[in-house]
Formats: structure tokens, sequence, C-alpha cells
């Protein structure tokens, strides 16, 4: 089956996303109009995370944490967060360059 053939109501996208506190630089100057280019810092620190999933343009099961995303940790928000909210034969479509996807039995 294409994923173009599934009907939308069956689809369900999910996405991680993340950021951390150390990407902007803290202060700088340069002259009006020229970019200021300067050092970050260069420590880490604990970024923050977003998984959630997409179904009909509405946001479901978002689920913010501190780190990084581990298997461990995505397979707890499909049996906690993201489980309960699918129905049988939804669609969870992975961010993938192949476009695939795998059914909600």
């Amino acid at each position: 089956m294409e994923l173009a053939d599934v009907p939308p109501e069956q689809l369900v996208y999910w996405a991680e996303t993340g950021m951390e506190n150390h990407e902007a630089r803290a202060y700088g100057w340069s002259p009006q109009g020229e970019p200021y280019w300067g050092e970050k810092p260069g420590h880490r620190t604990q970024g923050v995370s977003l998984i959630d999933a997409l179904h009909q343009q509405k946001l479901i099961a978002p689920l913010v944490f501190e780190g990084t995303c581990t298997t461990a940790l995505f397979a707890a928000y499909v049996e906690h967060w993201l489980g309960p909210i699918l129905k049988p034969g939804q669609i969870l479509k992975a961010p993938s360059p192949k476009g695939e996807g795998f059914a909600i039995a």
C-alpha cells in the first residue's frame, strides 16, 4: 500500500526535536547593518527535547523532557502517551527520508 492511498484519518505523523541553551551568544556588537561574528560558549548544557504527533492537523501526545531521546524513552512515549490515543489501523509515519511508516494493530 502506498502512503498516498491511506485515508488522512488513518495517518499519524510523529517527530522529535530539541534545543540547547548554549546556541545563542550572550552578547556582541557590530556596526549597524553588519552581522556579528563571535565565539559561542564551548561548554555543554542540558538540552530540552520534544516528541509529539500530528493527526488531522492537531498536535497530540506532546512530551517535553530534558536531554536527548533514547530508544527506551521513545518506547515509553509510545506505550504511555501515544499508544493509548491511537486507534487500530492507524499508520504511524516516522520522519524517514524513505517515507516508511508502520501500522498500529
